[in-house]
């Protein structure tokens, strides 16, 4: 960060400078985040378009986190005025169910939240940020006692985080899964024919983007078949798959 100072180079100084912020708002610690991020408000405009979409979302998120939503909707609304290219449209919409999301307004949080995994659908298929739309999803699922979907989604979500090898979101996922009740463990007989080959592959340690050049179908549906499993089986990672499939023989 020194040499980046030196010479000028805002945009990869201020990058270091947030990139310990991500890290607490990954662990769950909005308020640390906050005090990292917030320091770099003033300074996004003037790093351009790309770096203020990218951490602006962040931001709004770690203020909402830490219940000073006025704070995150005001940041927002700014970003919403000064870029209109897709991924900001979808950022845009992510911020907006976490703000629903944390001042209760469930069922819109949820319209706002789909609309961002639709978005971003369009645009990319980058995994973690996948992930954390469908974990704040499965969360809101869960306080609308919309346990199924919840399960769904988070499985879904956990699935993202593991392919990534994105570990602490991973426990996140993890962690809100376990807050999920009813949750009622089926038997491997109970897979399709499809979705037991699908777990076999990854329980046997293959990779989804192994797993899905060697059945010759995408990344996504490998994803979507092992939400599925997970759900159906009770399990919520690789490991505690495996065990099931030994287990059920």
């Amino acid at each position: 960060m020194k040499q980046a100072s030196e010479v000028g180079d805002l945009v990869f100084l201020r990058m270091h400078q947030a990139l310990p912020g991500a890290l607490e708002l990954a662990r769950g610690d909005f308020a640390g985040a906050v005090a990292i991020l917030a320091p770099l408000i003033p300074h996004l405009p003037e790093l351009g378009r790309r770096f203020e979409s990218l951490w602006t979302p962040e931001i709004i998120e770690a203020l909402t986190g830490a219940g000073e939503l006025d704070a995150a909707d005001e940041l927002l609304a700014k970003l919403v005025d000064r870029h209109k290219d897709p991924l900001s449209v979808a950022a845009a919409a992510r911020c907006r169910g976490w703000l629903a999301a944390a001042a209760g307004r469930s069922e819109e949080a949820v319209a706002e939240l789909t609309e961002a995994l639709r978005l971003r659908e369009r645009i990319t298929d980058e995994p973690v940020e996948r992930g954390r739309i469908l974990l704040t999803l499965g969360s809101v699922q869960r306080r609308l006692k919309q346990r199924r979907a919840a399960r769904e989604l988070l499985g879904e979500a956990i699935a993202c985080f593991e392919g990534a090898s994105a570990e602490i979101w991973t426990e996140r996922a993890k962690a809100e899964l376990a807050r999920v009740s009813g949750r009622v463990p089926g038997a491997v007989g109970e897979l399709t024919v499809t979705e037991r080959r699908v777990a076999e592959l990854v329980a046997g340690g293959m990779s989804n983007r192994a797993a899905a050049t060697q059945l010759v179908v995408t990344i996504r549906t490998i994803e979507s078949t092992l939400t599925k499993v997970y759900a159906k089986l009770g399990v919520e990672s690789r490991t505690q798959l495996a065990s099931k499939l030994r287990d059920d023989g």
